[in-house]
């Protein structure tokens, strides 16, 4: 009996990491499955690539971020009701940054334009207007 039990936990210890990288792995991947979380990626992919540091994590920037992609993909109801409609492109910070706790005064320029080049995203859905 004492072997036995002295098996079952020598056992125990030696697959509980396992069973904690499993559970730890499968909590990363709920966070992460946000599509602001897929921008940053994104953009932090291509700021590597240039040679530019890396966006520092911002909640309020994430929301802003969320907020666009929400009315990029035509969900109006979710950026501000039925009367909702999506801002142009050179405006979509100061539309959003009341919303998200963010004075719109403290952000810097926001400039360039998304291309659909990356064949890892070909699947976001098309453009559609709120």
């Amino acid at each position: 009996m004492a072997m036995a039990m002295a098996m079952a936990e020598a056992l125990w210890l030696l697959l509980s990491p396992f069973l904690f990288l499993s559970v730890s792995a499968l909590t990363q991947t709920k966070l992460t499955d946000n599509p602001a979380d897929e921008l940053v990626a994104l953009l932090n992919a291509n700021r590597t690539a240039h040679k530019s540091s890396s966006l520092a994590d911002n909640p309020g920037l994430a929301c802003i971020a969320l907020q666009y992609i929400k009315a990029y993909q035509g969900d109006c109801e979710a950026v501000g009701g039925s009367d909702a409609k999506k801002p142009p492109d050179s405006e979509f910070a100061q539309t959003f940054a009341p919303y998200c706790g963010v004075d719109a005064s403290t952000l810097s320029p926001i400039t360039g334009r998304f291309l659909d080049a990356n064949p890892n995203m070909s699947s976001l859905p098309k453009r559609s207007q709120c």
